[in-house]
């Protein structure tokens, strides 16, 4: 669902959660493991990442870190858009425009 972790990209400085793609896929994986090891789990589909990944919220015996995982991983799903088109121009797909 997350995806590959990002690459750390030339020139960018990790210096904490949420600087980058990367950050916030290490926070929000992280974040699953952690919930995974400690709670029972039921994935469902959805369109919302976190239910496919730990469950649905009203099941989380722990509504506090259910909520913190959602926000984890919903700063990520955000970047997601970038982080695909930058793996595409890493790997050659981007598209040359010619005028």
């Amino acid at each position: 669902m997350l995806g590959d972790r990002p690459s750390l990209e030339r020139g960018e400085q990790a210096e904490g959660a949420g600087q980058s793609p990367r950050d916030l896929w290490d926070a929000a994986v992280g974040a699953v493991a952690l919930y995974e090891a400690t709670y029972k789990y039921h994935r469902s589909l959805s369109d919302n990442p976190t239910v496919e990944l730990i469950g649905v919220s009203a099941l989380a015996p722990d509504r506090e870190a259910w909520e913190r995982v959602d926000a984890l991983v919903g700063e990520y799903v955000a970047t997601m858009p970038k982080v695909e088109m930058d793996h595409r121009l890493e790997h050659g797909f981007g598209i040359e425009l010619e005028m």
